[in-house]
């Protein structure tokens, strides 16, 4: 019973976060905020998130993975296994094609070998499931990370307050601690990406100083459902 008073308080909050149409900057655009971060914002103006239907996969952890080469055949799966039926022909899979065609024109755009891509959602609430509570950079050339639902990561677009020397060394049980040596948040500039946008992060084998980045810190009620996109 918990459980599902928590699904439907999500359902309604997602809805009243969706209900405000707001014009977004063309896909497209020069978003490069620095050298190792580019924010993509969706191409139309919605009235609401397509991905609330998603919400009922929060109860149920919900984690899939596809490889892919061609966007419009990776969106249909995606979307097929995660609703558990056939959804290849509704507005979430338009979305989905549009974010990995994207991330396929970047690859071209950035001069990046690659033939095949892999698409990943997975469902989380709160701190349970969360897959990288730590400050650290990736060990690929580029990473889309979108949320569908809820917040996205949090990144620094500046290396003011950031101190690298202990990136991606520490025990994982010292999250808490290194967390608050690797950015002083009181003058580092953290950004959070928002629901529905789009935050490509160059890794460490795409650039000289890879951007830092890390999923948010949730109440135990909020739920979150992650895109993200990687070369194989």
């Amino acid at each position: 019973m918990l459980v599902l008073i928590i699904i439907l308080l999500q359902c309604q909050f997602s809805r009243c976060l969706l209900s405000t149409a707001v014009k977004l900057r063309p896909i497209d655009a020069k978003t490069w905020i620095n050298d190792n971060v580019r924010v993509l914002e969706p191409s139309v103006k919605r009235e609401r998130n397509p991905f609330g239907i998603l919400v009922p996969l929060l109860g149920k952890g919900c984690d899939v993975t596809v490889d892919w080469d061609d966007p419009h055949k990776g969106a249909a799966e995606l979307a097929t296994k995660c609703f558990e039926r056939n959804a290849a022909d509704g507005e979430v899979v338009a979305v989905l094609v549009e974010a990995l065609g994207q991330f396929r024109n970047l690859t071209v755009e950035e001069g990046i070998t690659a033939t095949s891509f892999k698409a990943r959602i997975v469902a989380t609430r709160g701190s349970i499931g969360i897959k990288c509570p730590r400050w650290h950079y990736d060990h690929v050339p580029v990473r889309h990370i979108q949320a569908l639902v809820g917040p996205g990561c949090d990144y620094v677009v500046s290396e003011n307050g950031v101190d690298r020397s202990v990136l991606n060394q520490a025990d994982e049980c010292e999250t808490e601690r290194i967390n608050r040596h690797v950015v002083d948040t009181t003058v580092a500039d953290v950004r959070r990406g928002r629901e529905g946008e789009a935050v490509v992060l160059r890794g460490m084998t795409g650039c000289d100083r890879p951007a830092v980045h890390k999923s948010p810190e949730l109440p135990w009620w909020q739920g979150r459902i992650l895109m993200t996109l990687d070369i194989m």
